[in-house]
């Protein structure tokens, strides 16, 4: 289990943090769902049956991750900028027959000086495999074990991180662990600033988008904070999420055009932040090259002061 929560983490780590560049808005004919018809839509999915039965003889899984991310600072004459580009494929019959393939891209400027680097990874059932493919560097590898201790681990030292400043989060925590009601969760998303949208006339389909009370209740919490003034000129927020007439997963993704301005006294800083991401149900086999199994293996730290964590 500890493996598959790996793969699971660093599948899904590289989407949230990056974005695709297309396919990420699921069409549909997306209606504002009462308390109970979003009660009955969310009870038919079935989160133990959504990627098939392991035990199946025909069993196999798939699943595609494409992400871009482009993000912009500016204040003053400083500027500084940075895209990445992911792509990472998986498939397999079992636990112990899955095979990962992806790339990313990472690009930055920082006052006009431009840093690139260039990544290929794979996986199996045991090792993770990363290339630097910037400078020809050697591969290595990792046990997926190793890096489930890690992310143990990494959590762990976060500590106590007390609130977040933002609107919807006691709801996203507290229906993490403990599901709402259709009409408790209904309610405060809406009161967070959140619309929802339904369509089940194939399976499910979930859309939520941030409307201009959730931006501004952000804008609210991040101004007190930091005491600022706060506006978000573009305010596109936008994630699906849709199971099939077979309760089974196809996509959840996400669509970004966010702009935030923080001012203070006579200082302005301007940040930008675009893009989309989707993970989505795949049928294509991925096959590992033989070179990766003679990568070294090497182990993971957490970074102490500017140390780094290979």
């Amino acid at each position: 289990m500890k493996k598959l929560t790996a793969l699971a983490v660093l599948l899904g780590g590289c989407v949230l943090l990056s974005a695709c560049g297309s396919g990420a808005v699921i069409p549909g004919n997306y209606k504002t769902p009462t308390d109970a018809e979003l009660e009955e839509a969310l009870s038919s999915i079935d989160g133990d049956a959504m990627f098939g039965d392991p035990a199946a003889e025909d069993y196999r899984i798939g699943l595609r991750a494409d992400a871009s991310f482009f993000f912009s600072l500016r204040s003053g004459e400083q500027e500084m900028s940075a895209d990445l580009d992911m792509d990472y494929r998986l498939s397999g019959t079992g636990e112990t027959d899955v095979a990962g393939a992806g790339s990313l891209s990472a690009h930055s400027t920082e006052n006009g000086t431009v840093t690139a680097a260039d990544y290929t990874f794979y996986n199996d059932n045991v090792y993770f495999y990363f290339d630097d493919t910037t400078d020809d560097a050697s591969g290595k590898k990792v046990t997926l074990d190793e890096i489930g201790n890690f992310i143990s681990s990494a959590l762990g030292s976060l500590g106590d991180l007390g609130n977040m400043p933002y609107a919807g989060t006691a709801l996203l925590a507290e229906s993490s662990t403990d599901p709402l009601p259709a009409e408790s969760t209904l309610a405060q998303m809406q009161e967070a600033g959140i619309d929802v949208g339904l369509d089940t006339g194939s399976g499910v389909k979930l859309r939520l988008k941030m409307n201009e009370t959730f931006f501004a209740n952000l804008a609210a919490q991040i101004g007190q904070t930091n005491g600022m003034e706060v506006e978000f000129p573009a305010q596109t927020l936008e994630v699906y999420f849709y199971v099939n007439e077979d309760g089974l997963f196809e996509q959840v993704s996400a669509v970004v055009n966010v702009s935030m301005e923080m001012s203070y006294m006579d200082n302005t800083v301007t940040m930008e932040l675009n893009g989309d991401f989707l993970l989505a149900r795949s049928e294509e086999e991925v096959v590992l090259p033989e070179e990766v199994e003679s990568y070294p293996e090497t182990d993971l730290q957490l970074p102490s002061g500017g140390g780094t964590i290979l």
